[in-house]
């Protein structure tokens, strides 16, 4: 239900209503309504710290009001006689929730009591999902006129279960369901794919969503069928009908399906949630893996069952926000019971996908490389790797896709940077599914020659140069292009250098998770290099450019973390 705030200044009234004689004003009867509220909230909430009962005692709240019921035909929305629901709110420090105390009274308050407190959590709204339910249930309501009123009643008032589905869009089904309509459906599934191809760069890639709702018979539930460009953007209805439990199953993509149950599980659960991370969970994949977690409320598994986890990267550089749960290996079965922040080495610990994956790494490593001597045998088997994102040419038989099927090399550090001992693979980014396929010597500049992530990053520092050639000469532009940068994690002041640049304020933020990395080439000047400096993460992923500038080289030297090697 939609709120409106109407903020702390309104309590300011009470000052006035505390020295105005005769009748009372809006401000005593809110003032009054308040204290009542404040009282119910320290006898609900005894186990609280005092610190936090003495915000409640001393603190002004918030006052959020939704209209319940409007007594007026043509009256104003704010009429003093309207019905209305009235929430008194306060955020207190050190809570992961607010405390709402909820009554319903008359625009005035002064026949406000509380009727009951919420601890309740308040996370901006999805709004492509919104939006496609609420087109769901209309078109729902349009075209499920043989249901009873009890199950579209359901339908408007109940959630629906979100799915990623490949239901076929022209069958036999469908047509003996809309019979005449069919030819008007086929118009407006043209349409609506007409649409999309208008906004969608990859004319060829739609996501097919289906909303679910429970019917009155037993094993049968009713669904809307959509198109989407990605996630829930810009979502079209395309068909309706019921369908048995084994139909959706037949056509469920669990994976895809599981991934949307995990990330509303987690902003609803997750502590601390910022906007940076309620974007992050429902615009990017997780990682999906199979781990061993403590989990504080464990739940019983059932033959075949087993504990898969679904990371998203936070802010913070050693810390996943990571939902545990319960389930199939294919994820036909998953339920989820734990939603908490872990370290990157209790993750690691944790691991056991990417533990199995090492482990299949150093076997074939110790089994396949010729000359590895006894110290490199006891470094692959006891030192964790570094694993990267490659592109080695590992024959035809490898077909990559993004998120799909990618290929991962796993590296140990032998005692000579001319012997990286690497081991590359192909499977899913969690590496689920991980193979070995070839293992051999490798120098580290030839294997940044094959790092994707740097690559990538390498050719957005390029892009940024030609965007920018006014501050470079012809000459410069051209060795950026064709020559291999080197590549350092940095200290400059970024909005400093911003302003010496351009003339004007920098601004310059990045997540704590991030590091400055500079990408360094020789400039015209003999003692002054050619600098493109910006923060992405610890592995390159996510690298943007900020500036690009001219340093001479004692400065350079000095703004180098000596704790860290330039990365070849």
């Amino acid at each position: 239900m939609k709120m409106r705030l109407l903020g702390i200044a309104a309590l300011l009234l009470v000052a006035l209503a505390l020295f105005s004689g005769g009748c009372q004003t809006d401000g005593y009867y809110m003032a009054q309504a308040v204290e009542r509220a404040r009282k119910y909230a320290l006898s609900e909430l005894k186990d609280l710290p005092e610190t936090q009962r003495d915000y409640i005692r001393y603190a002004p709240p918030e006052i959020m009001e939704s209209l319940v019921f409007q007594r007026e035909k043509d009256g104003s929305l704010d009429s003093r006689r309207n019905l209305v629901q009235k929430c008194v709110v306060w955020k207190v420090p050190g809570l992961d929730y607010c405390i709402v105390v909820f009554g319903v009274s008359s625009m005035r308050m002064n026949d406000w009591y509380p009727c009951q407190l919420i601890k309740k959590r308040f996370v901006a709204a999805d709004g492509g999902f919104e939006l496609a339910r609420k087109n769901a249930v209309i078109y729902a309501m349009d075209h499920f006129t043989y249901l009873s009123d009890d199950e579209r009643n359901r339908i408007r008032f109940t959630d629906p279960q979100p799915l990623v589905t490949d239901f076929p869009l022209y069958d036999k089904a469908i047509m003996s369901v809309l019979k005449k309509g069919y030819d008007e459906y086929e118009k407006s599934l043209a349409t609506a794919v007409s649409d999309l191809k208008k906004t969608e760069k990859d004319e060829t890639y739609f996501t097919q969503t289906s909303f679910v709702w429970k019917t009155n018979t037993k094993g049968e539930f009713a669904v809307v069928t959509g198109l989407s460009k990605s996630g829930f953007g810009l979502w079209a209805a395309i068909s309706s009908r019921t369908y048995t439990q084994a139909e959706i199953d037949k056509y469920n993509i669990f994976r895809e399906s599981v991934i949307i149950k995990a990330s509303q599980y987690a902003v609803i659960n997750l502590p601390r949630l910022s906007d940076y991370l309620i974007a992050s969970i429902r615009t990017k994949k997780p990682l999906i893996l199979t781990t061993n977690l403590k989990i504080d409320l464990p739940r019983k598994e059932t033959p075949g069952e087993g504990q898969i986890s679904f990371v998203w990267d936070t802010e913070y550089r050693n810390e996943k926000a990571v939902i545990t749960g319960v389930g199939t290996a294919d994820l036909k079965k998953w339920e989820p019971v734990q939603a908490k922040y872990f370290t990157i080495e209790d993750l690691y610990r944790s691991n056991t996908t990417e533990k199995r994956a090492r482990e299949k790494a150093a076997e074939f490593a110790v089994k396949t490389i010729e000359g590895l001597t006894d110290d490199m045998k006891q470094i692959v088997s006891t030192q964790k790797p570094f694993i990267l994102r490659t592109d080695f040419d590992l024959g035809t038989a490898f077909n990559e896709k993004e998120g799909v099927n990618e290929q991962r090399a796993f590296v140990w550090v032998s005692d000579s940077k001319d012997k990286l001992i690497t081991v590359v693979g192909t499977g899913m980014p969690s590496m689920e599914g991980w193979l070995p396929d070839k293992a051999f010597f490798i120098s580290a500049k030839e294997l940044s020659i094959h790092n994707v992530i740097i690559k990538k990053a390498i050719d957005a520092a390029r892009s940024y140069a030609q965007n920018n050639i006014q501050y470079i000469s012809y000459k410069e532009e051209n060795r950026i292009l064709t020559a291999r940068p080197k590549i350092y994690e940095t200290d400059f002041d970024i909005p400093a250098v911003i302003q010496n640049v351009t003339g004007s304020p920098g601004r310059f933020s990045k997540l704590e998770s991030f590091l400055q990395w500079s990408f360094v080439w020789d400039s015209d000047e003999e003692n002054a290099k050619i600098v493109i400096s910006g923060a992405g993460r610890d592995d390159f992923s996510e690298w943007t450019p900020a500036v690009i500038f001219l340093v001479d080289n004692a400065e350079l030297e000095r703004s180098i973390f000596k704790d860290r090697q330039e990365k070849d």
